[in-house]
């Protein structure tokens, strides 16, 4: 199937049940995705907190080839590596990509394996924590962060292999703060494990191995953080804004057991009188629907009568509302639950209510939308780069959508 925006084509296809999307201007191909199963976004990286971690099903040998990208936060003053063995208790066995604490000092990178990985195995800069995705390597007995032109041969190392597993985003027995965009490991010249960041069709964030048709999840506690990969042709920002005439329709007409994830912030606080609207679908006696006054949210799921949660909103402040599939609204730690009743006979409005009565006046950072635990609408604020049309990019279906009341949304920073 193809969707055009202008003069843009964009192509769905499937290798099996794997989905790649192309984007065409005229016949010049733009964009091209990594092979995913269907249903799965492609993300640019996965991002860890310090809780979450990933093992993977084999060891490192001196002979390996990795190839990854990934930064790793140097401010975290410890021994954080973002590739390691899962244990580290035998120093012929270790090997790590990341920093030590020896030299976190000097904010430099460290990689090497055995019981070197000291200050023979320093790589150096950065000096700061940049923050930046940076390619690193192991091939033929030397490591490397290729784009920052560091090397260190470490041929000379004693070296027996790691009997253990690997991990990401975690080494010395403790997980890190850090990023992985790609990672990619090759035993005996035969490529073994090749992992792309993504969503799973369920939004769950995971390393997907194109090489075992095998989705890693995160092992440990929380949930990684992510940015969603978005074609060239769009800007990913921070945030849409309505100053209170625009909206989104989703085209998406809810269903029971849809469920909701928004972020967002307010500029100016709903008061008894002047109400405000994030998530609206149905203008008849059933209605999907969360009203916000005066330190009350009233909401109704699939319903005719509103119930209600007491919460304090302030300015300057980012909330996460849920709307649960089985009728329950949580924001702010608090909650309120409504009985679905019947349907709903619109779409869905995101910042506005779908009988006109409000609108939302704020920031809007991002919205999943899932119909019976599938991920049906993953919206990322951006904006069109040849025109500046600011709107929300739906990974899901490779869609762009605009304001569709009056005025223009303004737009957050760059990311």
């Amino acid at each position: 199937m193809a969707i055009y925006h202008g003069t843009q084509k964009i192509v769905g296809l499937y290798h099996g049940t794997d989905k790649i999307v192309k984007r065409y201007k005229g016949t010049q191909l733009i964009f091209q995705s990594r092979v995913l199963p269907a249903g799965f976004i492609e993300c640019e990286y996965l991002e860890s907190t310090g809780t979450q971690y990933i093992e993977l099903p084999f060891g490192f040998y001196k002979t390996d080839k990795v190839e990854t990208k990934l930064s790793v936060d140097t401010s975290q003053k410890a021994d954080k590596y973002m590739v390691a063995p899962k244990i580290w208790n035998d120093n012929k066995n270790r090997f790590g990509l990341g920093v030590h604490s020896a030299y976190v000092a000097n904010g430099g990178y460290t990689a090497g394996y055995g019981d070197a990985i000291t200050s023979s195995t320093l790589l150096q800069p950065p000096t700061t924590n940049d923050g930046l995705l940076h390619k690193w390597q192991y091939k033929d007995y030397v490591f490397s962060v290729v784009d920052l032109g560091l090397t260190k041969d470490v041929n000379s190392i004693v070296f027996e292999t790691t009997t253990a597993n690997l991990k990401l985003f975690y080494g010395y027995n403790t997980n890190t703060i850090g990023k992985i965009a790609s990672y990619k490991h090759w035993k005996n010249n035969q490529l073994i494990c090749n992992l792309i960041p993504c969503l799973d069709n369920t939004g769950t964030p995971c390393l997907y191995d194109r090489v075992s048709k095998t989705a890693f999840y995160n092992q440990g506690t929380g949930k990684f953080k992510y940015k969603v990969k978005i074609p060239n042709a769009y800007q990913q920002v921070e945030y849409i804004e309505s100053s209170g005439t625009q909206y989104i329709d989703t085209g998406y007409v809810p269903q029971d057991k849809t469920s909701i994830d928004v972020s967002f912030e307010y500029n100016v606080l709903p008061t008894s009188s002047s109400y405000q609207t994030l998530i609206s679908a149905g203008v008849g006696t059933y209605q999907l629907v969360e009203v916000e006054a005066s330190n009350v949210i009233y909401f109704r799921y699939f319903s005719t009568g509103s119930s209600s949660a007491t919460y304090n909103p302030a300015l300057n402040t980012k909330y996460n509302i849920n709307i649960s599939s089985n009728g329950e609204l949580s924001v702010d730690n608090h909650s309120a639950q409504s009985a679905y009743q019947g349907v709903v006979d619109t779409n869905l409005f995101l910042l506005r209510r779908a009988n006109n009565i409000n609108y939302f006046i704020g920031k809007l950072y991002s919205c999943q939308i899932y119909d019976n635990g599938s991920l049906v609408r993953c919206f990322v604020p951006c904006y069109h780069k040849s025109d500046n049309v600011i709107g929300l990019y739906d990974a899901v279906n490779d869609k762009f959508y605009t304001n569709a009341g009056t005025g223009t949304f303004t737009k957050g920073g760059d990311i």
